[in-house]
């Protein structure tokens, strides 16, 4: 793939959920060109407000796509669908 994409996870500190998310970015990242940014709500009183029953929230360039789990499968389709 030739398009790089801009992944944001919105997370916070001692969060599994968070973990696994990160995780399968990790994973994901052996088939596109990501850049990948974490956020901790925590340092952001609005985004906590926003988020905080909702982690990890990741975003593809700026658009949040996933709340609370993430799916491996469901990232590479998105990921294809938006590199097509």
């Amino acid at each position: 793939m030739d398009k790089k994409f801009k992944i944001t996870i919105y997370s916070k500190e001692n969060c599994c959920l968070c973990d696994k998310a990160k995780a399968i970015i990790d994973r994901v990242k052996r088939y596109w060109e990501l850049e990948v940014e974490e956020v901790d709500i925590t340092m952001d009183p609005q985004l906590f407000e926003l988020y905080k029953e909702k982690i990890p929230v990741v975003a593809i360039d700026g658009e949040p796509i996933f709340f609370g789990k993430i799916s491996e499968l469901w990232l590479k389709r998105e990921l294809a669908r938006r590199g097509e």
